[in-house]
């Protein structure tokens, strides 16, 4: 049987602390600010993840919400190449969600 993304994210976390619990939400978070505003946090409270690209390498950057991604970062993460971020379609098939 196959597992759900949901599921395996779960089994992940809770090797770790099995107490935690993901929280679904209805509508799709797609900046910090909303994250932190359904959280009832402050921005810097979360953490965002956003896959990049250069060429045929990708890498996920996680960082506090509040703080800003500069190219000069992304190009150190590559050895000097210029990286972009990812479409959702690769996002989903490099990571499965």
């Amino acid at each position: 049987m196959k597992t759900s993304p949901l599921q395996r994210v779960e089994h992940f976390v809770q090797q770790f602390d099995p107490a935690l619990v993901p929280l679904i939400f209805p509508e799709p978070m797609k900046t910090s600010e909303a994250a932190a505003d359904a959280l009832g946090v402050e921005v810097g409270q979360i953490a965002k993840s956003i896959l990049f690209r250069a060429q045929d390498q990708y890498a996920m950057i996680v960082a506090a919400g509040d703080v800003r991604i500069h190219a000069k970062q992304i190009k150190a993460v590559f050895q000097g190449a210029k990286g972009k971020m990812a479409s959702p379609d690769e996002v989903e098939a490099v990571t499965g969600f």
